[in-house]
């Protein structure tokens, strides 16, 4: 007994310094984690633009690769459309601001122009709403009194007041801080674009070999998070901001064509609202119409209205998005709305893609934890 004592005393003394060169192991790691995320924490942005990149391009790297078979000449062609989609945004930008900037004072002038005279023609014809004396003078009130009212005067002036504290302020401070970080901005997307082909290149096979590298018993909740992690990214980043693509587009050339003012800034707002999933582009093409309808140029407002629901509502909505999102599990439109808005006052623009991202995680830990909650066998 004395032996076995004495024995069992030694093996712990020849444990005591394993276990702390085990400790001293693991806070080397945790500092040097933390250095290096110190390091690399002005990249983090761009290692996240690069996800949705990847994400959002992942459609043409997939129809490409179905023809080709080759991932490498799949994924070249799919950042090439990245890099010429860049350049483009960049020079839209660019030339949008110089123009705007150049011809802002005359459109507010002239909103503010309207403005008056819709007022003016609205108050000529209030005092015949307590005591209309005729039919045709009370045609006439509804016709030129109360529309002109709501339609020329409220939405104008909230347009005005809005362009007048918000845009032209933002156009300004925008326009300075775009061309002097404009070197930097090319850097930063020359390398979110190396990150998104390396992404579509190796990012399947590098999630299997790590999901690999787990036990054999935590392998398969593994593998099963990143299945419905891709799911989720694939909702919130393929389907919703290819889909804000497709309206930013299609909204701009319809806007251009019909003579729209400002019709990049519609534009953009008519895809942000299709990202974030708040009601939808019509809350861009029905106030629009209505201005049309109030300068009297009926057939604008008709096309507006027209094209708007075919091709900015039906079309993205029962059609692109359905193909974009297939068998995936769907996301709640008021949590997606939450990780797209929530970050902004925060982050900036880059909440936009931070926030899913985040909540990506979130919701296919909760996923993958409820499906092995629910299968988990019965002990007797």
């Amino acid at each position: 007994m004395e032996k076995n004592y004495i024995q069992l005393g030694l093996l712990n003394n020849i444990m005591v310094p394993d276990n702390g060169f085990r400790v001293f192991v693991w806070i080397s790691i945790i500092l040097l984690a933390l250095f290096a995320a110190y390091i690399a924490r002005f990249i983090v942005g761009i290692l996240m633009l690069s996800v949705l990149l990847a994400y959002m391009f992942y459609p043409v790297y997939s129809i490409t690769y179905s023809r080709t078979k080759t991932k490498r000449i799949s994924s070249l062609f799919a950042v090439s459309i990245i890099f010429i989609a860049v350049v483009l945004i960049i020079f839209t930008i660019y030339r949008t601001i110089s123009i705007g900037l150049a011809g802002l004072s005359e459109e507010i002038d002239l909103a503010g122009n309207i403005t008056a005279s819709s007022f003016g023609a609205s108050l000529g014809f209030i005092p015949n709403v307590l005591l209309p004396s005729r039919v045709e003078e009370s045609k006439v009130m509804l016709q030129e009194g109360f529309l002109p009212l709501i339609a020329s005067f409220i939405l104008p002036a909230i347009v005005q007041r809005a362009v007048d504290t918000w845009i032209f302020p933002l156009l300004e401070n925008g326009f300075l801080n775009f061309i002097l970080n404009l070197p930097l901005l090319i850097v930063q997307m020359i390398i979110a674009i190396f990150f998104a082909y390396y992404l579509l290149l190796t990012g399947k096979d590098a999630a299997e070999i790590t999901a690999n590298l787990l036990s054999e018993q935590q392998r398969k909740m593994g593998h099963h998070f990143l299945n419905e992690l891709d799911g989720v990214l694939k909702m919130l980043f393929t389907a919703n901001f290819d889909t804000g693509v497709y309206n930013s587009i299609v909204a701009l050339i319809i806007f251009h064509m019909l003579g729209v003012p400002f019709a990049l800034i519609w534009a953009v707002s008519a895809a942000f609202l299709s990202v974030v999933r708040f009601l939808g582009p019509w809350l861009i093409f029905v106030p629009l119409s209505i201005y049309f309808f109030e300068l009297n140029e009926f057939f604008k407002c008709f096309l507006i209205l027209f094209f708007g629901v075919i091709f900015l509502e039906y079309i993205p909505e029962y059609i692109l998005r359905p193909r974009l999102v297939g068998r995936i599990a769907p996301v709640n439109t008021m949590l997606a709305f939450i990780a797209y808005v929530a970050p902004l006052p925060v982050l900036g623009l880059l909440g936009i893609v931070v926030g899913p991202l985040v909540f990506g995680i979130l919701i296919a830990s909760h996923r993958t934890a409820s499906h092995f909650r629910e299968n988990k066998p019965i002990s007797h």
